[in-house]
């Protein structure tokens, strides 16, 4: 008799709720919430109905919304598109407005790029935030090393090393209609972060305030996982935005698929694309730039003359077969109209690596004498800029040291392209 009890009972719990969800207009699911089964409580944040406390919940962490221990918010208040938009080309008319510093640690009053007249953003749906995760690390209180970042999106909430996980979407989109002048769109960045285990946890947020003359204010809440003690022990997060953009909705489009070239030959500068459309929705998850192995000739002069190569009009280039030179790859969630991408970060794998200088003799390119060692010094300025009309301006350069006995010796060398395709993550 007590096991059909004990089974009624299993089976009563097992149909007991986890959690609960907020569904908008829409039939979107807005928020989500997950039951703590330590205190058998499921905690709502007032922020979520438009509360004027702005109650955060203290140092206790499980009524925040979490940071690192699996608190749940599927979509950023005022967001009404999930990331797999972006993916299938539903976000469309993505135009750069806004990129810059933002300081956490104030109020940020950002005017955006083009004039917005009367009715903010009145062209578009709404607006796209692009950012990272400033972490900082805190021992006793006291704030030690800060480090950078990326934002994960994964409706799974599975952790990924060196990235904050969140649930939130992203890139984020906030609908126009959430905008007003004078009051707060609230942005949590909630899911399982890091998963650092701490006692005391809490999201990072920021919310946005448009202002009467039409510029928009930035205001950041951290977030934190730590030991609960006083002073505390653990990390803290901030939300930095780094770009901000319009875009506007459509029906999904077809993808272009990676087996298609939408540019070959060998390019620096501005490279006309073909195939993509006008707000490169149909770019899958992004581009793939392959490099030429070897760089633009430069005059022998850049060195000095140091070593011995003919007179005249003979040019210096580099071979950089010997390091296995990879493609860049530009997100599609940058694929902004007149935004600019740094690609210097993913180039910085070949710093310090030795490439063989060569020279031209009479139309013939000519290894340098091994004795001058060069080695690549960095990558400094490279970026990518989204242009109108399906080109893209790319800026790549290699700059490129020769140490001798009596000389040091640099010059910068620009790395043409030489294919264009989409990839699929």
């Amino acid at each position: 008799m007590v096991n059909v009890i004990d089974n009624g009972a299993r089976n009563r719990t097992n149909m007991m709720p986890v959690g609960i969800k907020v569904i908008d207009d829409k039939g979107n699911v807005a928020y989500t919430a997950k039951t703590d089964l330590g205190t058998n409580y499921i905690s709502l944040e007032s922020k979520w109905f438009g509360s004027s406390s702005n109650k955060t919940g203290g140092s206790t962490g499980g009524n925040t919304g979490d940071g690192d221990s699996g608190g749940t918010n599927p979509t950023a208040a005022g967001a009404n598109y999930y990331a797999g938009s972006l993916a299938n080309g539903e976000i469309t008319q993505r135009n750069f407005e806004w990129g810059g510093t933002d300081d956490p640690t104030k109020s940020n009053t950002i005017t955006f790029k083009d004039a917005q007249g009367s009715k903010f953003n009145g062209n578009y749906d709404g607006i796209q935030l692009l950012g990272h995760i400033q972490k900082t690390v805190v021992t006793n209180g006291v704030a030690g090393t800060v480090t950078d970042l990326p934002l994960n999106c994964d409706v799974n909430n599975v952790v990924k090393s060196g990235c904050y996980t969140t649930l939130a979407s992203y890139p984020i989109y906030i609908n126009n209609s959430s905008i007003n002048v004078g009051s707060a769109a609230f942005v949590p960045i909630i899911g399982i972060g890091e998963n650092l285990g701490g006692k005391n946890v809490k999201a990072p947020s920021i919310s946005l305030t448009l202002n009467a003359n039409m510029t928009l204010t930035l205001t950041h809440d951290k977030g934190y996982s730590n030991d609960g003690a006083s002073p505390a022990t653990g990390v803290e997060y901030q939300f930095i935005v780094d770009t901000i953009s319009t875009y506007s909705v459509q029906n999904a489009v077809s993808q272009l698929p990676s087996t298609v070239n939408l540019f070959t030959g060998s390019s620096v500068g501005n490279v006309l694309l073909t195939g993509p459309s006008t707000y490169h929705e149909n770019a899958e998850d992004g581009y793939l730039i392959t490099l030429s192995n070897q760089t633009l000739a430069a005059p022998n002069s850049s060195f000095g003359g140091v070593y011995s190569i003919p007179l005249g009009d003979d040019q210096v280039r580099m071979d950089l077969s010997s390091i296995g030179l990879k493609g860049i790859k530009v997100p599609k969630e940058e694929l902004i109209m007149n935004n600019s991408f740094d690609v210097s970060d993913q180039l910085s794998q070949y710093v310090g690596k030795v490439v063989q200088g060569q020279y031209n003799s009479s139309g013939s390119w000519i290894n340098i004498n091994p004795n001058y060692s060069f080695s690549i010094v960095s990558f400094e300025g490279s970026s990518i800029k989204i242009l109108p009309n399906e080109n893209i301006n790319l800026s790549l350069t290699v700059h490129v040291t020769e140490k001798s006995s009596n000389n040091v010796d640099n010059a910068k060398f620009s790395i043409p392209v030489i294919r264009v395709n989409t990839y699929k993550n």
